[in-house]
């Protein structure tokens, strides 16, 4: 990284991301924004390899809100690196009581937006 990225490195960015033409980011809350592995991440990245791709975006929280200003963040984020955000954006707030026993997301209301947001995605 930072002029010194190794030929493992570059070949492990250029298949899971140079191929991609489409991400979807599910970003847990961290102090009231998006983890800084996350920044990590976008800094390791040769703007290149993202630029003019599409991304959605998911916010998860255990509190009341589901992460919406780690989300805008984010969004200004990868506007400054020229990817197109979807608009539909979720927010899952109560993370860990919408997912059930059985590790699924069960409420039908997230569930519309996330099948709205990935037909989006497709678009």
């Amino acid at each position: 990284m930072y002029g010194n990225r190794s030929p493992e490195g570059r070949a492990l960015f250029d298949k899971f991301i140079g191929e991609a033409d489409r991400f979807v980011f599910v970003v847990p809350e961290y102090n009231g924004s998006y983890a800084g592995i996350t920044k990590l991440f976008l800094d390791a990245l040769e703007p290149e390899l993202i630029r003019g791709k599409k991304a959605a975006l998911t916010g998860v929280a255990a509190g009341r809100f589901g992460n919406p200003r780690g989300i805008d963040q984010l969004t200004n984020v990868l506007h400054h690196l020229k990817v197109n955000v979807c608009r539909t954006k979720i927010y899952m707030p109560g993370i860990d009581k919408l997912i059930n026993k059985n590790g699924r997301i069960s409420d039908e209301g997230i569930l519309k937006r996330i099948r709205k947001q990935l037909e989006e995605l497709q678009q």
